[in-house]
């Protein structure tokens, strides 16, 4: 052999110790948070798009065209799946044993089980917003029964955006006496009309409403009674609540008419937890 001959060059495989890598755990808590990104961590780059995708999928149920919580089943749908997805990330990265690494110990899932749930909560607010949706607690008994005093309400904010407001609605508005304040009533007439009332039977335009939704608690004053005949300028609306007898509304000088422009959204169904009548759709 010449001594001057050097040896061949071969390939040398470097193992990168398993201390210096991603851990599981670490991992795991990141996918709680973002589904699929702690798959990227682990060097999982197909399951990380994977869950991703199912990232996008989630967010693209809120918004327009699809907006699935308008529904109070599509509502509860988007949330179990944005539960589901984020404990699946999360256990699947937790398991993992990419790159000859060991399995993280089911111990973890206590600490990335709470933390899915709430990163799941946040978004899903966040989310709700973004696709036209809030959340609002009622206050007060002027709407009841049909609405009571502390229910829960979904509301779709962007309805009127592409829809007139038709008589016999619930509406959200704009308190014409407090600013910043948001009410709710029921339309009961819109400009053009002609509304009067006699020993609290309402007609429109000559016709006796069907008014099954009305509640009477107490000794109403006359002028909450018999009103009219009215004509409802342009661009004006006559709003009432259910509860007749203590409701302050168009009927009184105080509050009077409403401006169109004041409409602020469309309640849905009520979400109040643990409440029998959660998932009723507002009419």
């Amino acid at each position: 052999m010449d001594e001057n001959s050097q040896p061949e060059e071969s390939d040398v495989s470097v193992d990168v110790p398993v201390e210096s890598r991603p851990h599981n755990a670490g991992a795991a808590l990141v996918s709680a948070l973002i589904p699929g990104v702690g798959q990227f961590m682990l060097g999982e780059k197909r399951a990380g798009v994977v869950f991703l995708a199912l990232d996008a999928v989630w967010v693209m149920l809120f918004l327009s065209p699809i907006r699935l919580p308008r529904f109070y089943s599509g509502w509860l749908s988007v949330i179990l799946l944005g539960v589901v997805l984020t404990i699946v990330a999360s256990c699947q990265a937790l398991r993992s044993r990419s790159e000859g690494r060991p399995p993280g110990h089911w111990i973890w899932l206590l600490g990335t089980l709470p933390l899915a749930l709430v990163s799941v909560i946040f978004l899903h607010t966040i989310l709700l917003r973004a696709g036209g949706f809030r959340a609002f607690r009622v206050p007060s008994d002027s709407m009841e029964r049909t609405i009571q005093n502390g229910d829960v309400l979904m509301a779709d904010m962007h309805f009127y955006r592409h829809h007139q407001p038709k008589d016999g609605e619930i509406i959200l508005m704009k308190s014409p006496n407090t600013p910043g304040v948001i009410i709710i009533k029921r339309l009961i007439a819109k400009g053009g009309d002609t509304i009067m009332s006699l020993d609290g039977k309402v007609s429109v335009n000559g016709a006796d409403l069907d008014e099954s939704y009305v509640e009477h608690r107490g000794e109403p004053t006359d002028d909450l009674m018999n009103f009219g005949p009215l004509t409802i300028p342009p661009h004006k609306l006559f709003v009432m609540g259910d509860n007749r007898d203590i409701s302050l509304d168009s009927r009184t000088a105080e509050f009077g008419l409403i401006d169109e422009s004041a409409i602020f959204g469309r309640p849905l169904y009520i979400v109040s937890p643990g409440h029998d009548r959660s998932g009723e759709r507002l009419r």
